[in-house]
């Protein structure tokens, strides 16, 4: 025994526990490790795997459309140098947009004389009008998407170490989306019919699975993350079921603006602010383009030729009045 740590117990009991205790550390760290690598096995794939979200030539994207801005700009220096400065007056706020009124005044103990302690007597006012822009706000409905994501970011963190879970809760969610497609074309009424009738059942399974799961998945990864946010986030995944005209997700809206987001680095910096507004018309008629159906070079051709008649009518011009069969 002469090479045995004196801090160590000579008590059999005693060494049991201990024995027990540093398992139980050594398990927990092991659980960390793993956690720590499916982390970075997975911002890995992010940054280096496979990825639908790039375009190439995006950095040319409204170059033409900045230089031709860039002439005007030019032509409107050449004209501003040959006539005289003018002051620039601010033009009046439409007297149909609401008014908040917002008085800056003095202290009521500020209102009497110093002298004879009589109230004084208000000679004038200054008043000015500011616009402000509130932005539209929206609400979230659907979720299915981000919650398949976090199952999907599970699959991937685990490597070659499968989960039946996971793929259970893929599956089941590939079938709510089967009958997504199924009904994509019904009417409001069919719609809601069929989402009460086969959508329903399914995702009263898929919420008993997720509480049974979360009893049995105990150690914290990215399999309990999105299981904890399913349950989290309950009654948004399933708010799509109260109205036949919501979808699954908003899958739709984020495609719209994703060419957008991609490439906001790309237009981050305009040459000219007339050229940054161009650039904001160009994508404004091009997205409305695709939300009614059209191909957007067919419609900006059509627009064109119509543009150089010498009435065009704006009205039957608009994307949605517009049909190029």
């Amino acid at each position: 025994m002469k090479n045995v740590p004196e801090t160590l117990p000579t008590d059999v009991t005693a060494l049991q526990e201990m024995v027990v205790a540093l398992r139980a550390q050594n398990d927990d760290l092991i659980a960390k490790n793993q956690r720590l690598s499916d982390m970075f096995r997975l911002a890995q794939q992010k940054r280096f795997g496979n990825s639908s979200e790039s375009y190439p030539g995006q950095g040319e994207l409204f170059i033409e459309a900045e230089e031709l801005v860039e002439q005007t700009v030019e032509d409107d220096e050449e004209e501003a140098k040959m006539s005289p400065r003018k002051k620039a007056k601010r033009e009046k706020i439409s007297a149909d947009i609401p008014r908040e009124r917002v008085v800056h005044d003095i202290a009521d103990e500020d209102k009497f004389c110093d002298c004879c302690q009589h109230a004084l007597h208000q000679i004038g006012e200054d008043t000015n009008e500011k616009l402000e822009f509130i932005p539209a706000q929206a609400t979230l409905v659907g979720r299915m998407a981000h919650a398949r994501r976090k199952f999907t970011d599970a699959q991937k963190a685990m490597g070659k170490h499968k989960s039946g879970k996971v793929d259970w809760a893929l599956n089941h969610i590939r079938k709510l989306y089967r009958i997504e497609t199924q009904i994509k074309d019904k009417t409001i009424d069919e719609r809601y019919r069929i989402m009460q009738e086969e959508s329903l059942p399914l995702l009263a399974q898929f919420k008993t699975w997720l509480i049974k799961s979360e009893q049995q998945v105990i150690t914290k990864n990215d399999l309990s993350d999105a299981i904890q946010y399913c349950l989290n986030q309950w009654e948004k995944l399933v708010r799509y079921t109260l109205d036949g005209r919501l979808s699954i997700d908003n899958n739709r809206a984020e495609r719209a603006i994703k060419p957008f987001v991609m490439g906001r680095k790309a237009w981050m910096f305009s040459q000219t602010a007339k050229g940054a507004q161009s650039s904001a018309v160009l994508y404004s008629i091009v997205e409305s383009a695709k939300a009614n159906g059209l191909t957007p070079y067919d419609y900006i051709t059509h627009l064109l030729a119509q543009f150089s008649q010498p009435e065009p009518d704006i009205e039957k011009l608009l994307p949605w009045n517009v049909n190029l069969g």
